[in-house]
């Protein structure tokens, strides 16, 4: 089975969701139903089950808080107790294996591993349903001992076959035993559609023993550690689970466990609270704040697992049938509960309870109270009489409450198991469903709003006796505020700000310079929903509004918003994650996450971080929801603020920015397209998610620069050119680091601002190509004006080319350039941002026409990393062609068989060495040595040792390239023009010069620290040199260009920004065919490149050598994915250098006998793989002693004649002229962890090496102590081969790859 992903995706769309029945242990659907328990015997053992509980958490709390390390590993207390045995209350039904299995398991909240008992199963506990035989199943897969997968279990050990073992060992000693493994799981839904679960990880019990029922089946873990069912489904539910238990004296009703779109709760009567992060992860932990009982308040206790302030206190559990609390909390909850009942008080006969009452008397049961849990984040759970009180016995009602111990040692448990929780579990699903705040429509679609600017005649501070002169002094004078709120920002960003009082306005990160906006936007807050008209900006993050009460605040047009109308309101408490992404924050007297935003005039706003549902009006005609959005509820503001200010939506790139809060809901994509301002009547649209998609012909991209503060967005500019004249941009104050951007892009800016030095060139060079008369602006804003009154004056204004990085040239025409200052004046649009050292430069997209302009901030905002200019949900392939092919330029008519085998031997030897030595250099320091020496050098590939070649265009205009493919190397390189000593090229050298998307990279960025090894050049450019095993170097530059493939599937595929090598000096043994290299391996490869716009997925099919004519294929994202009845899975091991692709190769079988396979230097290190899978190795290599074994046994099941290889290179050959000979040879079996048997035929593992002559196409890599194993191209023929590198998995599937 080919897994498409890390964490495993359904069989049915991803975006729904389905519901499994869970059964009550004490239901009659249950194997554990009693016909013969009574209500008090089930109290009793209910309340024995709930105590044991508490002990597992409370022992579980204690060791995830203190250091295990050192502990035998046969110890069983040194296990993280999963469950105490049989303390559950549901199951649930689920399947297993192909076929399928019916299995009956535990579903519980407090665990993790998902466990059953397999075939076989010695001193196992009995049990009454089949054991699982994962031999019968042919999706069973075991997981290696040295894998990611299995460092999640909290205690692991290697088998002797490196499996995964694990133990968990439970509070009475009772212990499971067995390996971490894969498997398909499979649910019936109550929507009538099965739901299957390729490859979730799961426990394969082999030893047990303890108290364990006979129809305790196994586990399903459904809490918060990444082992769990949750977690494995990951963002194929949504994160999102549910359940809603019935009254237990319903014992007809139906439980439900739901999951995806079927979990999320809504509904006015919904309440929610944070899950708070605690340790261990497992468990769900709330923060409860008191206790109330008919009005009066009860101060919880704060409980072991609180010792920490950022700890929740008290877990909500579904396998506790009773709440358990503290006993000072206990005592005061039943002594107000006392005080409120007129009842008599009785004893009760189970021994269980503290406080009960005699109900016989008519109508006592009305007298009880109600019982109000108050969560963090304003959720009040209110407990009606079944959910807090139980018949304990006839007419006797008892407070359904118990003991967890004295306050330091206890552990507090919200149960959910008994009595009906509708309404508390509406509490708890919502919580699971929207941790982050969701859509309530498909998050795969989009949706768009309007955006108003604030002169249009639909905003509220549209002034109709405004002139176009008294607007533009007005928009200078905001654009020039705005350039002083983002100097002063980025200066605070800079500066730590820890020793600053709270009181100090100053402080406080200003999110706008009040009344600078530019545009506004309309949504809805809150349930009933108020409408909002706030300003829209993009240098902005918060969300705010102005709250009821409001004291000492500006005066507001509209009504403002009162929170205590709204049935979705909820503060957020001071010691929360969301509180600390405030830039500042302190805690109110109520413990409510206060915030103060400081602005430049001294204009201020407070008041509590809070969350609310936000609406909008789509213009696609679709109402949009989002729960649970983080907003300011201000209550306290003064300062310059416009009464038609109503409040603010942050579009800014930091945390509280509705952009980011939506996130992966709308692919984190935003647009806008801003017309004209002189088009009043056109409408400005601001669209999120697939509606934010840009794409054309003449779309340019540029990336998105990482800057402080990551409110802006900050691009960088590299020059200004105006009529073909170049002005260098000044360095601002801004962009005193290399890698920050020099440039802000904003909306909230009218004009563009550039430092004085820059603005004067630009100038100079406007002024010498126009030969119209200079005139005084009469507004006094700009230095440069002309009188256009003359005919045809307009045509002689020039563009204007802002030059980004990535190659993005924004040409700005006339209306983006100039404006019209007065009857017949045009100026130029940009003013000053001040000195150099002081300024800031910002790009305005406020004025004018900015169709084309917007494309390159859409584009760029959509894709920080280089993307495909396709849609990159999709998949392409390209041809690569072997080198012996007669489309190869290396190919050779007058070559035969023989001198291709010897060929063919030699490049493989020389691939092992090459292997070898790298792998040995990534485990040695090399900071010691001088950059002169070519043997420091990490060594991409030994020259001329390649396989496969494939074709790709370079630059803009494109240049056709032929290069080797290799999945051992990871920088792409050319050679290029000027190329001084440089080995002899065929096919002409990339002239860099001649390509307008062609960019140089700086020697001290991130990306040329991915390099193994460089240095800076005079021009602080980042240098490389690779070298190679028989001293061939190459050097150059790193470099980004734009790469192009001619797709199989007709449709061309381009990738701007593209890191590169320009090589410009080479030497060695490099033949004049080589132009160059594209590396499909490490991070600098263009797999790692590429990355999610692939699904960092990419595949080949390698025909046999035999078939000439066939075409290989190399396919990347969802041409990719390799799937089929027949296709086996094995991970891939994380090793050094990750160049490399390694395996680990459990042993190799000839006709049933197994060979072991010995552990070459590469594996020294336990987790490390064995064997390496490579495209660019022809032969197989193995170590001396297990190519011996595995000779010997062929030998032995073959009964032709012995033969010696004429070429010598081959140890084992046959006589094969007889008839019918080849039948003979028998299947050679590689077995792969994670039970992948890659069976390889006659043609895989066999070569022609003369006439009749068949060999063994394995060779010697050394002995094992100086060995390298590396699985090789012949082996890999006709599979069909898939890298999954986000899941770290590697399928082959048997295939004719002739005929795909």
């Amino acid at each position: 089975m080919h897994i498409v992903t890390h964490l495993q995706i359904l069989v049915w769309c991803s975006r729904s969701g389905f519901t499994v029945e869970l059964i009550h242990r004490d239901s009659p659907k249950s194997p554990l139903y009693d016909p013969n328990s009574t209500p008090s015997s089930r109290i009793r053992a209910a309340a024995e089950r709930s105590r044991y509980r508490a002990v597992y958490f409370h022992d579980a709390i204690r060791k995830a808080r203190l250091s295990s390390a050192a502990p035998p590993v046969d110890d069983a207390n040194n296990f993280y107790s999963e469950i105490t045995p049989n303390t559950f209350e549901y199951l649930m039904s689920f399947y297993l294996g192909t076929p399928a299995n019916k299995v009956l398991a535990i579903a519980d909240t407090g665990s993790d591993l998902i466990w059953v008992q397999c075939v076989p199963c010695n001193e196992c506990y009995t049990q009454s349903a089949p054991l699982f035989d994962p031999q019968s199943s042919s999706t069973y897969k075991t997981i290696p001992c040295n894998t990611i997968s299995c460092s999640l279990l909290p205690q692991s050990s290697c088998s002797s076959s490196s499996q995964c073992d694990y133990q968990y060992g439970y509070g009475d000693k009772s212990i499971v035993e067995g390996y971490l493994s894969a498997e398909t799981i499979g649910f019936d839904s109550t929507g009538g559609r099965p739901v299957q679960i390729p490859t979730i990880l799961f426990g394969c019990t082999h030893t047990s023993n303890g108290t364990f029922d006979k129809n305790d089946a196994g586990l399903v873990g459904l809490g918060g550690g990444k082992l769990s069912l949750i977690r494995q489904l990951g963002s194929t539910i949504g994160n999102k689970f549910s359940y809603c238990l019935p009254l237990s004296t319903e014992t007809s009703a139906t439980s439900q466990l739901n999951f995806g779109t079927n979990a999320v709760v809504s509904g006015s009567n919904v309440i929610t609270t944070p899950l708070i992060s605690g340790s261990p992860d497992t468990f769900y932990f709330l923060s409860l704040e008191h206790i109330s009982v008919a009005g009066k308040t009860v101060a919880v206790g704060k409980p072991m697992q609180e010792k920490e302030s950022a700890q929740g206190n008290i877990i909500i559990d579904s396998g506790t049938t009773l709440t358990l609390i503290d006993d000072n909390t206990l005592k005061s909850v039943e002594s107000n509960v006392k005080s409120s009942i007129s009842l008599p008080q009785v004893q009760d006969p189970n021994g269980v309870f503290n406080l009960c009452f005699d109900v016989s008397g008519t109508g006592a049961s009305t007298q009880f109270p109600e019982i109000t849990f108050q969560f963090s984040g304003g959720a009040s759970v209110v407990l009606q009489l079944p959910n807090a009180f139980v018949e304990v016995g006839q007419n006797i009602l008892c407070l359904a409450m118990i003991s967890s111990g004295a306050t330091a040692d206890s552990i507090n448990i919200f149960e959910m198991a008994h009595s009906s929780y509708s309404f508390a579990i509406s509490l708890f699903m919502l919580l699971i469903a929207t941790p982050l705040p969701i859509l309530v429509w498909c998050s795969s679609s989009g949706f768009s709003v309007e955006l108003i600017h604030r002169d249009s005649p639909k905003s509220p501070l549209y002034d109709p006796d405004s002139t176009p002169s008294s607007r533009i002094r007005a928009a200078a004078e905001r654009s020039r505020s705005r350039a002083i709120y983002f100097r002063d920002a980025i200066r605070k960003a800079r500066l730590s700000s820890s020793a600053l009082p709270m009181d100090d306005a100053n402080n406080f990160y200003s999110e706008i310079t009040p009344n600078t906006f530019e545009y506004l936007m309309s949504f809805y807050l809150g349930t009933p929903s108020n409408k909002v008209l706030a300003i829209a900006d993009t240098g902005s993050d918060l969300i705010w509004v102005q709250c009821v009460p409001c004291k000492e605040c500006y005066t507001q047009s509209a009504p403002l918003f009162d929170p205590q109308s709204s049935s979705t309101y909820k503060t957020i408490p001071c010691n929360t994650d969301s509180c600390s992404l405030l830039p500042q924050s302190s805690c109110g007297s109520s413990s409510q996450c206060d915030y103060q935003y400081g602005y430049g005039d001294k204009s201020i706003v407070e008041g509590y971080l809070s969350t609310e549902t936000i609406a909008f009006d789509s213009t696609g005609g679709r109402p949009v929801q989002i729960p649970t959005i983080l907003f300011g509820c201000t209550h306290q503001s003064n300062g310059a603020f416009d009464k038609n200010d109503a409040g603010l939506i942050g579009l800014g790139g930091g945390k509280l920015s509705l952009i980011r809060q939506l996130g992966s809901t709308i692919g984190s994509k935003f647009s806008y397209c801003l017309p004209s301002s002189t088009e009043t009547s056109a409408t400005s649209q601001l669209n999120f998610g697939s509606n934010a998609v840009v794409s054309s012909s003449n779309a340019v991209t540029t990336p998105l620069i990482f800057g402080s503060p990551d409110t802006f967005y900050f691009l960088s500019l590299e020059h200004i050119s105006v009529a073909g004249k170049t002005v260098t941009v000044g360095n601002p104050i801004h962009a005193k680091e290399s890698t920050q951007g020099n440039i802000i892009i904003d909306s909230g800016t009218t004009l563009t601002l550039i430092d004085d030095n820059t603005l004067q060139a630009v100038e100079s060079h406007v002024k010498s190509s126009i030969s119209l008369s200079q005139v005084n602006d009469p507004n006094g804003v700009f230095n440069l004006c002309f009188d256009v009154s003359g005919t045809e004056a307009s045509a002689q204004f020039p563009d204007i080319t802002f030059q980004f990085s990535g190659g993005a040239s924004v040409v700005l025409q006339q209306p983006n350039a100039f404006v019209e200052a007065g009857q017949n004046i045009v100026c130029l649009a940009m003013i000053s941002s001040g000195a150099t050292a002081d300024s800031i430069n910002i790009f305005d997209m406020t004025r004018s026409s900015y169709y084309f302009t917007i494309f390159l901030f859409i584009l760029s905002a959509a894709t920080h990393l280089p993307n495909l200019v396709w849609c990159s949900s999709g998949g392409f392939s390209v041809e690569l062609i072997h080198r012996d092919s007669p489309k190869s330029p290396l190919y050779d008519p007058n070559s035969t068989p023989s001198s291709r085998i010897r060929a063919a031997a030699e490049r493989s030897r020389s691939r092992a060495i090459y292997f070898r030595d790298a792998i040995l250099k990534a485990h040695t320091s090399s900071s010691s040595l001088p950059m002169d020496d070519d043997s420091n050098f990490y060594s991409e590939i030994t020259s001329n040792t390649y396989e496969y070649l494939m074709s790709f265009y370079l630059g803009t205009p494109a240049n056709k390239i032929l290069a080797i493919a290799d999945t051992g190397s990871d920088l792409i390189w050319v050679q290029c023009v000027p190329c001084k000593e440089c080995y002899p090229q065929s096919a002409p050298l990339f002239n860099p010069q001649s390509s307008s998307s062609y960019k140089t990279i700086a020697c001290n960025t991130d990306s040329c620290s991915i390099l193994p090894q460089s240095s800076c050049d005079s021009s602080s450019q980042c240098y490389y040199q690779y070298g190679y095993g028989d001293k061939s170097i190459v050097e150059g530059i790193l470099s980004t260009e734009t790469i192009g493939f001619d797709s199989t599937g007709g449709r061309p595929v381009q990738i701007p920004t593209t890191l590169f090598g320009c090589t410009h000096q080479s030497n060695g043994t490099f033949d004049k065919n080589d132009a160059g290299l594209v590396g499909l391996g490490g991070k600098l490869s263009l797999i790692r490149q590429l990355g999610s716009t692939i699904g960092s997925k990419f595949s080949y099919c390698l025909p046999s050598s035999t078939q000439t004519t066939a075409t290989s294929q190399l396919n990347f994202g969802s041409n990719a994915i390799v799937s089929g009845s027949n296709a086996v899975t094995t991970p891939l091991i994380s090793g050094s250098p990750d160049t490399f692709y390694f395996l680990s190769l459990e042993h190799i079988s000839v006709a049933g006998k197994t060979i072991t396979v010995g552990k070459p230097m590469h594996a020294k290190a336990s987790t490390q793989g064995n064997i390496i899978v490579d495209s660019g190795t022809t032969f197989t290599l193995i170590d001396d002693n297990t190519l011996q074994s595995l000779e010997s046994n062929i030998n032995s099941s073959i009964n032709l004649p012995q033969v010696k290889d004429p070429n010598d290179v081959f140890n084992l050959c046959f006589d094969v002229s007889g008839t019918g000979a080849s039948t003979q040879f028998p299947e050679i079996t590689f077995q792969f962890s994670g039970g992948a048997s890659v069976v390889l035929q006659q043609p895989n593992a066999f070569v022609e090496a003369g006439q009749n002559i068949l060999c063994l196409a394995i060779i010697s890599s050394g002995s094992i102590a100086d060995s390298i194993n590396i699985f090789g191209n012949i082996a890999q023929q006709n599979f069909h081969i898939g890298y999954d590198l986000a899941s770290m998995q590697l399928t082959f599937a048997p295939t004719n790859c002739a005929t795909i």
